[in-house]
């Protein structure tokens, strides 16, 4: 195959979301990938072959967050490295090079991170000194002591590192400190020369004052508005009020900080009981110290989505938070293998959401008894392929269920045991066929969400459990092209549906059957951007569209076929376009000298049922005409070739009379 030679390699401006396996092709020969402006997030090392020529990569314009542990070590060859303008780029493994369980590092030559959200780079990342171009500009760094390489670099006898930052002897003007406050834009070759040699100051002593005029000192770092406190790239939480003592804070949330161990003990001491709501969106916490939630006595809600948790257990999800906490959200972590013990003190819970974390397999004693108050659940994207049929029975209490971007096959009947479940998202799966298999009447499912590139057909009563159906999205589904007429049972059973909202935007359909549903009864109907043969079958549809829709979407009604009515909208159509004929006159020429009239041929333009017993028609009436021609024709023929018989004895001849033709009488 050609491409097995491939060396240079762009997929920018593509919505990747990974380097796509299909690469592991081209591991012998590909020299340069660029992934400029694609919408991968996180860099990870998952199945890709050692690529022996790669040498340039560049991740630039993306949205990329994190590089994870070991992310280039198959890529041992790389000379040029590329995350310009990855402005979300907050995290770099010190290991992403293979720099730290390698013996030999990456000889990286240029590493360009300008323009990200880096706040600290570990010395063992790369082998700094052989660098011959490090750009690491307009980023907020902290100058804190796992930086003093890099600070104390400035001022060597002989610097190893920064002779090699791009235009150096301007360059020192861009790097300046972000944090902490006391040294908010300071530049970094002022601090250099003992910076952190001494230090001996713990991490608590460094408090941060906030909610009153120190809030001026702090810049963005902080604020307060009411009572919600909100901070932004913390790097703890040592945090206490300052002058206005009499301010309640209710809310506490910090975003994008780099905190990798969590420990609350010094955050808004004395005020820890009256904190409602804890959030800790993307600060890169990898641990968390054991009941460090404890004296949070108010606590209702803690978020810790976006971080790095790969366990939590009942030492940290203690008693005492379970008598308060009734929202907990853990998406987007690395949770892999969760014990059931984790949860069982949350008894007041309502809502749980581990979207986006490994959840491999999920046991018949996953959600213990323990979470019989749970309302909401959350387990989409978790890999969770196979579900047991009784994973959700001490669930009874569970309003809304997401399964999305999981890649199950079939309908889950583990809902069987959710009688209260009204709202159930199976989105993005593997599900190719609907159909009703062994699942129980479910009288309180009202909406139902299942857009995917992978369904293809609604079979007969897939949705007859649920008779209150309310809400049906399909939306997107651009591989479904096929509806049973009875899926809802309402073909068969002329049942009054409830169901509201009925939408297959953008899907593969051709047809849909009229019988389906009662169409008059949706408040809400949606089926455009669909390949729709415009016949006679769709006439209630076309019409239906036309008298219904919202004007503002006829443009999405388009035909597909036939030809004639190709890309024309249903708007556009005449309203008689199924009664109107197409005439294709054909003129039958007699057999014999008779004239007779000629016969016209009309076509009717209807469904093929009305085709055909036209077609019956016209030729039953040509073979009439036909026979009735051959009939009268041989007549004629017949008479003209009648013998005359004169007497042949000489008797004198006399006046032919209508006698002489009396054949009878000859």
């Amino acid at each position: 195959m050609f491409y097995r030679s491939l060396e240079t390699l762009s997929l920018a401006s593509n919505p990747l979301t990974t380097i796509p396996l299909a690469l592991n092709a081209l591991s012998q020969s590909l020299k340069s990938l660029n992934l400029y402006q694609t919408n991968i997030t996180v860099l990870q090392n998952t199945g890709l072959n050692n690529f022996t020529n790669l040498t340039f990569i560049s991740l630039s314009h993306c949205n990329l967050e994190r590089i994870e542990d070991c992310a280039f070590c198959n890529f041992r060859n790389l000379k040029t490295v590329s995350f310009y303008y990855s402005n979300r780029l907050s995290y770099i493994h010190e290991n992403a090079f293979g720099g730290v369980t390698n013996e030999t590092r990456i000889q990286l030559e240029k590493f360009d991170i300008e323009s990200c959200n880096i706040s600290t780079l570990s010395e063992k990342l790369l082998n700094w000194k052989n660098i011959t171009s490090i750009d690491i500009r307009r980023n907020p760094l902290s100058c804190n002591c796992s930086m003093a390489w890099l600070i104390n670099d400035y001022n060597a006898s002989t610097p190893l590192y920064v002779n090699n930052l791009k235009w150096f002897g301007i360059y020192k003007n861009y790097l300046k400190c972000y944090n902490p406050p006391e040294l908010r834009n300071e530049y970094l070759y002022k601090l250099s020369g003992d910076f952190c040699l001494n230090e001996t100051v713990e991490e608590e002593e460094n408090v941060l004052q906030v909610c009153g005029k120190s809030d001026e000192e702090n810049g963005s770092l902080c604020s307060c508005e009411k009572e919600n406190l909100k901070c932004n790239s913390l790097e703890n939480t040592n945090i206490e009020i300052s002058e206005n003592k009499t301010v309640e804070i209710k809310s506490f949330q910090i975003i994008h900080g780099n905190i990798s161990h969590l420990n609350l003990k010094e955050l808004l001491p004395a005020r820890q009981n009256s904190i409602e709501s804890l959030h800790f969106y993307q600060t890169n916490i990898e641990s968390i110290e054991n009941g460090t939630f404890d004296n949070f006595t108010s606590l209702k809600a803690l978020d810790l989505s976006e971080n790095l948790l790969t366990f939590i257990n009942e030492t940290i999800l203690t008693k005492q938070i379970g008598t308060t906490l009734n929202e907990l959200d853990l998406n987007s972590n690395r949770l892999t293998l969760l014990s059931p013990n984790a949860f069982k003190y949350l008894t007041k819970l309502k809502v749980l959401n581990l979207n986006n974390n490994l959840l491999l397999n999920l046991s018949s004693n996953f959600f213990s008894k323990s979470l019989a108050s749970l309302e909401h659940l959350d387990i989409s994207a978790c890999n969770i392929s196979n579900l047991l049929d009784d994973v959700f029975i001490n669930l009874s209490n569970l309003t809304h269920l997401h399964l999305s971007d999981n890649p199950i096959t079939t309908f889950p009947t583990a809902i069987n045991f959710l009688p209260k479940l009204q709202f159930l998202e199976i989105s993005s799966t593997k599900i190719t066929v609907l159909k009703n298999s062994g699942t129980k009447i479910n009288k309180n499912l009202k909406y139902l969400h299942g857009y995917s590139t992978k369904i293809e057909r609604i079979e007969n009563c897939a949705f007859c459990s649920f008779p209150n159906l309310k809400e049906v999205n399909f939306d997107f589904s651009n591989a479904l092209s096929f509806i049973d007429e009875n899926a809802f049972g309402f073909a068969h059973s002329h049942l009054k549906p409830s169901l509201e909202k009925f939408s297959i935007f953008h899907c593969n359909f051709t047809t849909l059957p009229e019988n389906l549903l009662n169409w008059n009864s949706l408040k809400h109907f949606d089926a455009g951007a669909n390949p729709f043969n415009c016949n006679c079958s769709m006439n209630w549809l076309i019409k239906f569209i036309k008298e219904k829709s919202d004007p503002k979407k006829h443009s999405f009604y388009e035909c597909w076929n036939p030809s004639e009515f190709k890309l024309k909208t249903f708007l556009k159509l005449p309203e008689t376009f199924c009664n109107e004929t197409l005439e294709n006159s054909t003129t039958l020429i007699p057999t014999t000298s008779t004239t007779l009239l000629p016969i016209t041929v009309t076509e009717a333009a209807t469904s093929p049922f009305n085709g055909h017993l036209m077609l019956i028609i016209l030729i039953i009436s040509v073979s009439v005409v036909i026979a009735f021609a051959i009939i009268v024709g041989g007549y004629y023929y017949y008479q003209s070739q009648k013998i005359i018989q004169i007497p042949r004895n000489g008797e004198d001849d006399e006046d032919l009379i209508e006698e002489d033709f009396d054949t009878e009488n000859v």
